[in-house]
């Protein structure tokens, strides 16, 4: 079942998706309602096109999914607030096109889709997790960012779930976000993944880089992330003893 909004609308309770997908056009559904403003959610049931939820005045890393998509794709993202975001709202809305704005130079993208988040106001930091439904790639994700009509760039990502490692701090209200693929990484010599190795002063080496001056790895020990940086020595290996005990 699909529907079409002949204009904006605005729910001041809870916004319940339980079968059928709700065409917006160029028109917006707002949720004013902070404390639980969406039910369900699903491929089946979702909102194709702008979605703007009001975020709480208190609270830290205050989540909100946005049930969204375009057309016949769903792709749900979860927006959250590092701190109090002082009563702010937030409209998402996603694409199915490439990303609108040149890419960075370390990156190209990953699916050609890319979601637009705007924000009421700027000053407060946040995190975003994408949804990449069925595309996959054996390249290293990234989440490539603008900010207006500035220049992009390219930040790490989790995985599986894709969310920005460094929150985003904006001074624009509108950003447009995408996946992207790191064109400046490198892998693990396949014959290292998944063995063990035969002591800690083993030698752990990665793929070169046409053109690359300089590697770095990280290491996640504990939670903690360890950065060896070989300072422009083109050196692309590294031994588990640098690691801090």
């Amino acid at each position: 079942m699909r529907l079409t909004t002949s204009g904006d609308v605005t729910v001041s309770g809870t916004l319940t998706l339980t079968r059928g997908i709700v065409t917006t056009g160029a028109n917006t559904i707002a949720v004013t309602n902070d404390t639980t403003p969406i039910s369900g959610g699903s491929n089946t049931a979702y909102i194709s096109g702008k979605l703007r939820l009001t975020y709480p005045a208190t609270g830290t890393n205050v989540a909100r999914t946005f049930p969204i998509g375009k057309g016949s794709a769903y792709r749900p993202v979860t927006f959250s607030y590092d701190t109090a975001p002082a009563s702010r709202t937030v409209l998402i809305e996603q694409f199915e096109t490439s990303f609108p704005g040149a890419l960075p130079s370390t990156a190209s993208q990953f699916g050609a889709r890319y979601w637009n988040i705007t924000q009421s106001s700027v000053g407060a930091s946040y995190k975003v997790t994408l949804d990449a439904g069925p595309a996959t790639t054996s390249g290293t994700v990234v989440m490539i960012r603008r900010e207006g009509t500035g220049a992009s760039t390219s930040n790490e990502v989790t995985t599986p779930n894709y969310t920005n490692v460094t929150s985003y701090n904006t001074t624009d209200v509108s950003n447009d976000v995408s996946f992207g693929e790191c064109t400046v990484c490198s892998f693990i010599m396949p014959a290292q993944c998944g063995s063990t190795l035969p002591d800690i002063n083993a030698t752990i080496y990665c793929y070169g880089i046409t053109g690359a001056t300089d590697f770095r790895f990280k290491v996640t020990k504990a939670g903690t992330d360890y950065i060896f940086d070989n300072d422009s020595r083109n050196i692309r290996a590294f031994v588990l003893s640098q690691i801090p005990e």
